[in-house]
């Protein structure tokens, strides 16, 4: 394989995933990439738009809608945990929301200061948020009903 101009042969890679230490260096650094490709960018992305089309069409409604979902929170304290160093810091204005759940896992004040990858299931269970969020966002925008 040719990675920026040089060969880089998979046996490197064969090599790497044997030795326990850079396979759990290589798996997480591919688990938080996809972490930050499936929920941090299409979350902003879609609050970024949320907030544009209130702008444009000078009203309030989308935005407002977008943290009223039942997602919307959660997904919030992941992102908020994934953009800086990984650990979940709930703010005074963030432990009064607090315990919220979604699909099954419950973030709580007691997490507050531990690393992401020690909350069991996080990781793989909030990957369909983004598409999620970003259905209904569209249906939203084309004025089509929602179900809850």
């Amino acid at each position: 394989m040719e990675v920026r101009g040089r060969w880089v042969p998979y046996g490197d890679l064969a090599d790497m995933l044997e030795d326990g230490i850079s396979m759990t260096a290589i798996t997480s650094d591919f688990v938080l990439n996809q972490l930050h490709a499936l929920i941090r960018a299409p979350f902003e992305l879609l609050h970024d738009y949320c907030e544009d089309y209130d702008q444009a069409a000078m009203t309030s409604l989308m935005l407002p809608q977008m943290k009223g979902m039942r997602w919307y929170t959660f997904t919030r304290f992941v992102r908020n945990a994934i953009s800086h160093n990984f650990c979940y810091e709930f703010g005074k204005g963030d432990r009064k929301l607090l315990p919220v759940s979604w699909n099954g896992i419950t973030l709580s004040e007691e997490m507050n200061g531990q690393v992401i990858e020690d909350a069991v299931g996080v990781r793989l269970t909030t990957l369909p948020l983004s598409a999620e969020a970003v259905y209904r966002a569209l249906r939203e925008a084309q004025g089509a009903p929602l179900e809850e």
